[in-house]
């Protein structure tokens, strides 16, 4: 038992361990090494994912005790130059403009130009794109599944400061775990 929980601290740790980088727009700009995307899914990025998807966000906020329901569109498209894709989100009518660049696509890495010095970093998995970060003190996990002709849109939002910390006795990993505030969710279907 005792090296089941070694095994899982140095697990932890290894994966949670990275370097922090600041990305150029030289880096950004940077050519693939391939000329050609290649698809990098099973759910066949980025032509699966190409075109108008519309359909209702739900946010739950724990926080406020409110449940809101806004109209989301999600508007992908080539944007003309090889390894760029212009990623358009609606809410309530609103449009955010935004780019996604291919970094290193044969690891499935891309980046989120949001257009205003932000630019986060995307990963795809088959048939998920995942983005994680931290911003003014709040972590977000925002997840697009495409799931045949539908798209799961959801956003995970917890307190950065909000920390419930288990374990950390004897040969027991410390644990640090965040409650959940804020849960987004859209089906967008395809239009």
């Amino acid at each position: 038992m005792n090296k089941i929980y070694i095994f899982l601290c140095f697990s932890l740790i290894a994966f949670s361990c990275s370097t922090e980088r600041k990305d150029t727009q030289a880096e950004l700009e940077r050519p693939q090494k391939d000329t050609k995307i290649q698809l990098v899914s099973d759910a066949g990025f980025p032509k699966n994912w190409i075109g108008n998807w519309k359909g209702d966000l739900k946010i739950d906020n724990l926080e406020k005790d409110t449940v809101i329901n806004i109209p989301m569109e999600l508007n992908i498209s080539p944007s003309g130059t090889n390894g760029k894709w212009n990623w358009q989100l609606v809410y309530n009518g609103s449009p955010r403009e935004y780019e996604l660049v291919a970094y290193e696509t044969a690891k499935g890495h891309f980046k989120m130009d949001e257009k205003n010095t932000i630019v986060l970093d995307q990963q795809l998995f088959d048939n998920v794109f995942i983005s994680r970060y931290d911003v003014a003190g709040n972590l977000l996990m925002v997840t697009n599944r495409l799931i045949g002709d539908q798209m799961l849109f959801e956003v995970i939002f917890s307190r950065k400061d909000s920390i419930n910390t288990t374990g950390g006795e004897g040969e027991v990993p410390e644990v640090k775990s965040y409650p959940i505030t804020v849960y987004q969710q859209a089906v967008l279907e395809k239009k």
